[in-house]
């Protein structure tokens, strides 16, 4: 696994080459614009593997999470749980 710090400061890290399946329309609409395909599929790429680690440690660490959400909602009598 790569470091995130790698790619929030520029630095460039090893690329492979990946066979993925796009519509027809959104690369030609790509195309149009101008926009790089690699770097728009990469971005995507990291925001979906950011929204599944922050799923996941939600999951894995859902009792503690809960506990601090009782623990607050006791104290802070305006305090509403995210989602809620």
């Amino acid at each position: 696994m790569l470091n995130s710090s790698h790619r929030e400061n520029g630095d460039r890290t090893a690329r492979r080459l990946a066979k993925v399946y796009l519509d027809t329309d959104y690369l030609a609409d790509a195309r149009e614009l101008g926009i790089d395909i690699s770097q728009a599929c990469e971005r995507g790429l990291a925001e979906a593997i950011a929204k599944e680690r922050a799923k996941r440690w939600v999951f894995a660490h859902r009792e503690a999470v809960e506990s601090y959400f009782g623990y607050v909602g006791n104290y802070c009598p305006n305090f509403s749980k995210p989602g809620s």
